[in-house]
């Protein structure tokens, strides 16, 4: 059984303590700072949050959506509820939602914290399965869904680290989950190793993949607004020299 990871925990210096709700009344976001009910409607959630209260600060959370159903801010404290009630795939998809925020720092945390949700539900279900099967050895396609989950959690890291490149916590769990792939990696009979190895390479061909497409996706978007630009244009001087003849 593979020795568990132990997650960066953010210092208290840091707005964000990791995993924690985003206390609206204390970060300086741009919408939140200009708008006291924004932050008026998350203070019950987040003193019953302080209270350690997780279940209380959850629906207070949901109460408050129902007026700002599309904040950032309120689908990552209440992903931290969720999270701190040990419930990782609500708490992941609450996080996930709060990866599009506008405001890249609110971005950034939501990645991070995504990655800490997908690590322990990932460990939570791979142990899982490890159990049932007996053992390490004998749960190989438990350990390749594990890597791969492993891998995506790196992604989320990352993505946190293309908005917050100085985020020391990122990098750290960044490092422990490679880590923690290439143990598992060797402790594989060469057989499900080089089979790993064969799912990784074909995991990372299709993130390639989706990434050409997506670009050139973008590309044809682009040629086309520009065509059509260019029509626009042409209409207009025709219609002006036509106006200029009569």
């Amino acid at each position: 059984m593979s020795n568990p990871i132990s997650l960066a925990h953010r210092s208290k210096s840091h707005v964000l303590l990791a995993w924690s709700p985003m206390f609206l009344m204390l970060v300086v976001t741009a919408s939140f700072a200009a708008n006291p009910f924004k932050r008026d409607i998350a203070e019950p959630g987040n003193q019953a949050f302080k209270e350690e209260n997780y279940e209380k600060a959850a629906s207070e959370y949901v109460k408050a959506q129902d007026l700002e159903p599309l904040s950032a801010e309120l689908n990552f404290n209440l992903g931290s509820a969720y999270y701190r009630q040990d419930e990782y795939d609500r708490a992941m998809e609450l996080f996930e939602k709060a990866t599009r925020a506008d405001e890249t720092s609110v971005a950034a945390k939501a990645y991070y914290n995504l990655g800490n949700s997908r690590y322990k539900a990932s460990k939570r279900d791979y142990e899982a399965a490890v159990a049932t099967a007996g053992g390490e050895g004998a749960a190989g396609g438990a350990v390749q869904d594990y890597v791969k989950k492993l891998e995506q959690c790196i992604k989320d890291y990352e993505e946190t680290l293309k908005r917050t490149p100085e985020d020391e916590d990122a990098k750290y769990n960044l490092e422990m989950i490679r880590r923690e792939i290439k143990n598992l990696m060797r402790r594989q009979p060469p057989q499900d190793q080089q089979q790993q190895q064969d799912q990784q390479q074909q995991n990372q061909d299709q993130q390639n993949q989706e990434q050409k497409e997506s670009e050139q996706e973008q590309n044809q978007q682009d040629q086309g607004q520009q065509e059509e630009n260019k029509e626009d244009e042409n209409k207009d001087s025709e219609e002006k020299n036509q106006q200029q003849q009569e």
